[in-house]
Parts: structure tokens; C-alpha cells; sequence
């Protein structure tokens, strides 16, 4: 009985963990976790500031799958900045919403990408009904990214085309 104890608390509270040595990008996809549970993997991605690391939930297994270089955050605030521009130098409530990793929920685990753009509040239409529910929206409540970025250095055109699946079946 303790040990069925002990096995459920560790199952519980198994995290990935980060490698303590810095990493190569010629080893990417790097595993820093297995065995994890979704509740687990999502709990770790809210905790964390994870700037600089890309990771991948896949059945249980948590991986490193890209890293930031200066080429690639080059992109992302190129991106960033053209999305920009049609707010007109906006900068307090623009209509137009820029940010990056802004978690979004998914089937298999909550999902970040680099670039997010959505309307501000204020330009989303109420739903007549409100027995429908509140409309699509990002972890924290801000209305669902209605066009999304993901920059790569290191992953696999693969990797990237199964993501892309991931983004088109959400629900908007």
C-alpha cells in the first residue's frame, strides 16, 4: 500500500526537467522528460519562462525540439513588427494584438507559437446567443490567434507539418 502510495505521488509531481549543461543544437530534439501527464507538461509550461526553448509533448515524452538563435529571433520580431504596422503607431489598446507563445489549449497539450496575432476585445463581436459559450480563446482568456507563426532553425519539416495539422484543427 505505501508503495502504491509513493508510486502515485511520484506520477504526480513528474516534471520534465531541463539538462543542467547547455545543449547543441546538432542534438536537438533533446528528451528532457517521459512519463509525463498531460496536467503535468501544461502545469510545467504555465510555471516556466521558456524563452530561448521550443518543446514537444508526444504520449508522455517531452522534448527540446528547437532553440532561439540570434537568426531566428531576428524573424519573430520581423514578423512581429510587419503585423505591427497597420495599427498605425498604436501602442495603448492597438486593434491589432502581437505577442509571442501565447499558450493555446490543444488535444494532446497546450501549444505556443512563435508569433500569435488576434483582434483586441474591443473588434470581436458578442455571440448572440450566450448559451453557445465563451468564443475560442488563448489559457488565459485573450480571444483564440487568428493567424500564427512558427519559426524554425532546427526542426524537422515533419515536425513542423504535423504542428501546422495541430493549428488547423483548432476550433475558432
Amino acid at each position: 500500500m505505501f508503495r502504491d502510495l509513493t508510486k502515485k505521488l511520484q506520477e504526480q509531481f513528474r516534471l520534465p526537467k531541463f539538462p543542467k549543461e547547455p545543449i547543441e543544437e546538432n542534438s536537438l530534439p533533446f528528451k528532457i522528460g517521459s512519463n509525463i501527464s498531460i496536467k503535468n507538461y501544461n502545469k510545467f509550461l504555465e510555471s516556466r519562462e521558456l524563452s530561448g526553448y521550443k518543446l514537444e509533448y508526444n504520449n508522455g515524452n517531452v522534448f527540446i525540439i528547437d532553440m532561439c538563435t540570434q537568426e531566428h529571433e531576428g524573424v519573430v520580431v520581423l514578423l512581429q513588427d510587419y503585423f505591427k504596422i497597420p495599427n498605425g503607431g498604436v501602442i495603448i489598446n492597438p486593434p491589432i494584438i502581437v505577442s509571442g507563445q501565447p499558450l493555446h489549449p490543444s488535444p494532446n497539450a497546450n501549444i505556443a507559437p512563435n508569433v500569435a496575432v488576434y483582434p483586441d476585445e474591443a473588434y470581436i463581436p458578442r455571440p448572440p446567443n450566450t448559451g453557445l459559450g465563451h468564443p475560442p480563446s488563448d489559457t488565459r482568456g485573450n480571444s483564440h490567434a487568428r493567424i500564427v507563426c512558427e519559426v524554425a532553425v532546427s526542426q524537422s519539416y515533419r515536425g513542423l507539418k504535423n504542428k501546422c495539422k495541430l493549428w488547423m484543427s483548432q476550433q475558432y
